[in-house]
């Protein structure tokens, strides 16, 4: 009797237990909601002010709590921002930390002796000697990178969890960083400032870099801006361009200087985010500098957005094919798109290193030749109004 007595208390604690349990999900769920839209309203007010300022301008800091309360949507913002993290370890803690890191193997790269051609942004730099990259274990290469030989350059075999003990009361990244496919680790130790990255961006991807260590230093271009002056943002056409010499990069360097864009420093503690299609190049300032850039996968909610980058930089035809990529990378399998772009990556690499060598052979060439010279100085001196 007492126990039937008592199963309508049992059973009303339990719906009890379960409404609340329900409430507070419906809370939190809510909670990120409201946090997000309010990111996205602060960040598109700070475009419309943008739109206003004179160059050089930055992107804007948001609170990380801001962040932290809207979770990996806070990756899927249509216009760029950056954060401070909460607190980083100082420099000496942090190389501890990455020597001790659970991972096997790392890809490096030699660095070139320079000098870096800084004053053309779409022609590869010559940072490293090859495109292509070499594995070996982590410790041989934390070795070769402190004696400033190699760098870790486009590592694209980092995750999250990886560089997750690297960073302090990582329990708070957990959720921001929980839709990001895969990253891509740049790990310098240079005695001067180089030019480290050509004009290129990410058509598929929202990026998150964070910087760890060191100072980095880039330039950013809206995609609307791009297509206001008929300049195409894919890398594929950045690198028919170069082979181009009747249009001579440095032409289109010119141009790029002188349209609106956006001059960034990320330092030890900032996380900058930028969506996909935001071209950039990036100076490394001297150092041990480490930072990871991870890929944040699109949601289909973000397919607006993507569509009206993409309208601004691609013809019709050009627009649907990568407008069905966009599909299939944000519906298939994480492990399906990261075999792809693996196969992708290591295509694009050796047919821009065969690219690049014809190009300096070509050069090397047409430099014995003076009228050649005169004419490709005149070419690129010509206004950019003029060559489009």
């Amino acid at each position: 009797m007492k126990r039937r007595a008592a199963l309508p208390w049992m059973l009303a604690a339990l719906a009890v237990a379960v409404g609340a349990g329900f409430a507070m999900k419906r809370r939190a769920a809510l909670s990120s909601t409201g946090a997000c839209t309010l990111l996205e309203q602060l960040v598109m007010t700070q475009r419309s002010v943008d739109a206003h300022i004179q160059m050089p301008k930055d992107f804007a800091y948001v609170p990380f709590e801001m962040v932290e309360a809207c979770g990996s949507a806070s990756f899927r913002m249509p216009y760029p921002y950056k954060i401070r993290l909460p607190s980083h370890s100082p420099l000496d803690q942090l190389y501890a930390d990455f020597k001790a890191l659970d991972k096997a193997t790392v890809l490096t790269r030699e660095i070139g002796e320079g000098p870096d051609d800084s004053d053309d942004y779409l022609r590869n730099s010559k940072f490293t000697k090859h495109s292509g990259s070499q594995e070996e274990p982590l410790v041989e290469g934390v070795e070769s990178l402190s004696n400033g030989t190699k760098a870790l350059f486009f590592d694209n075999s980092w995750t999250y969890d990886h560089f997750r003990p690297m960073l302090n009361e990582p329990e708070r990244f957990d959720k921001i960083f929980e839709n990001c496919l895969f990253g891509n680790m740049f790990t310098t130790n240079l005695t001067e400032q180089r030019f480290t990255a050509k004009a290129h961006s990410a058509p598929w991807y929202g990026s998150v870099a964070v910087q760890l260590a060191g100072v980095k230093r880039w330039k950013f271009w809206d995609p609307a801006t791009f297509g206001a002056h008929g300049v195409p943002s894919d890398e594929s056409s950045f690198e028919n361009m170069a082979v181009s010499r009747i249009l001579p990069s440095r032409g289109m360097t010119k141009l790029m200087k002188t349209i609106d864009h956006y001059d960034v420093v990320s330092s030890a503690g900032d996380l900058v985010y930028f969506p996909a299609f935001w071209t950039h190049i990036v100076y490394t300032d001297p150092g041990f500098n480490l930072m990871i850039n991870l890929r944040a996968r699109h949601h289909p909610s973000m397919a607006l957005g993507w569509l009206r980058n993409a309208l601004q930089i691609h013809s019709v035809i050009g627009m649907l094919k990568m407008a069905a990529i966009f599909t299939l990378v944000s519906v298939l399998p994480e492990e399906v798109v990261l075999a792809k772009l693996g196969k992708a990556h290591d295509a694009v690499a050796s047919e821009t290193e065969k690219t690049q060598t014809w190009l300096d052979e070509v050069e090397h060439s047409m430099n014995a030749d003076s009228k050649f010279v005169q004419l490709h100085d005149n070419v690129g001196a010509i206004p950019s109004s003029k060559m489009f």
